[in-house]
C-alpha cells in the first residue's frame, strides 16, 4: 500500500506501483480528485487502477458524469468503515467484510477488511449496459449509492425519482429493465408503488426491488405476496449481481 499526500504524488505513484485500487479525497493540495481521475484514464485508457473517489459533492456535474460512465465509484462522505469496504467490493469484485482486529475489539469500530472470496462471475458488460433502471428514492445519498454499485457492475442507464408519485408519471412515458426502489417515501411509499404497478397490465412484469431495513416480517410478507424481490439497505453488491442475473434477456 502506498500513501500520496498530493495529486502530482499519486500519479507519480500509479506510474511506479501500478496500484490496483486508488482511494482519493476530492481536493488535495494541488489538484482535486477529478482531475486525477481524468489524468490517470489518459494514461491508461483501458487498463486504470480502480477508483474510489471520497466527496460529499455527489450532485457535482463531474462527478455524477464520472459515476454514470464507471470511471469512479463515489463514496460519500461520512462514510462508515461498511461503506468503505462495500465501495471496495464493487470496484473490485472481491466479497469483502469488516471484522474486529483482535477478539478484544469486538463491538469497537476497529475494523479491518476481510477478503472471503470472489464474487460470481458477472453477466457481459454489453447486457449490463442495455438494463435500463429506474431508481426511486427520497435520499440523495440512497439514489447515489444504488447508481454506485450498479455502474461497477456495468449498468450505465438510469433515471432517478424522488417518491412513489414521480415514478408512476416516469413510467408512463418510459420503460425500463428494473426499478429499485425505497420501501418509505413522502407522496406514495414503496408499498403503494409496487401495488399500482403489479395492477398495472403495462408494469406487470416489471423487475421490481424493494430495498428497506424493514423487519416487521408482516410487511416483508405482503411485498414477498406480490412477487418483487427485497434487499436489504446496505444494498450488498453480491446480491444484487444475482437478481440482475436472474433478469431475462
Amino acid at each position: 500500500m502506498a500513501v500520496a499526500p498530493t495529486g502530482q504524488d499519486a500519479l507519480n505513484s500509479v506510474r511506479g506501483d501500478k496500484p490496483a485500487v486508488i482511494l482519493c479525497a476530492m481536493y488535495l493540495p494541488d489538484m482535486t480528485g477529478v482531475q486525477v481521475v481524468q489524468q490517470i484514464r489518459e494514461e491508461y485508457p483501458t487498463d486504470a487502477p480502480k477508483f474510489v473517489l471520497i466527496s460529499s459533492e455527489s450532485e457535482n456535474a463531474e462527478v455524477v458524469s464520472m459515476t454514470q460512465t464507471g470511471q469512479a465509484f463515489i463514496l460519500e462522505k461520512p462514510f462508515t468503515p461498511e461503506k468503505l469496504v462495500n465501495a471496495l467490493s464493487v470496484v473490485t469484485g472481491q466479497m469483502l467484510a469488516v471484522v474486529p482486529t483482535t477478539p478484544e475489539q469486538l463491538g469497537m469500530s476497529l475494523v479491518k477488511p476481510l477478503m472471503l472470496g470472489p464474487l460470481p462471475a458477472p453477466s457481459p458488460a454489453s447486457r449490463m449496459a442495455k438494463r435500463r433502471v429506474l431508481i426511486v428514492d427520497d435520499s440523495k445519498a440512497a439514489r447515489t449509492h444504488f447508481r454506485n454499485v450498479l455502474t461497477g457492475m456495468g449498468v450505465t442507464q438510469f433515471t432517478e425519482a424522488t417518491d412513489g408519485a414521480q415514478a408512476i408519471v416516469t413510467l408512463s412515458r418510459e420503460s425500463f429493465d428494473l426499478i429499485i426502489t425505497d420501501y418509505y417515501m413522502p407522496l406514495m411509499d414503496g408499498h403503494s408503488l409496487v401495488r399500482y404497478l403489479k395492477q398495472n397490465p403495462a408494469t406487470a412484469k416489471m423487475a421490481i426491488i424493494v430495498v428497506t431495513s424493514e423487519t416487521d416480517q408482516a410487511k416483508l410478507d405482503e411485498l414477498n405476496k406480490l412477487g418483487v424481490m427485497v434487499c436489504d439497505k446496505n444494498f450488498p453488491p453480491e446480491v444484487v449481481r444475482g437478481i440482475l442475473d436472474q433478469l431475462p434477456g
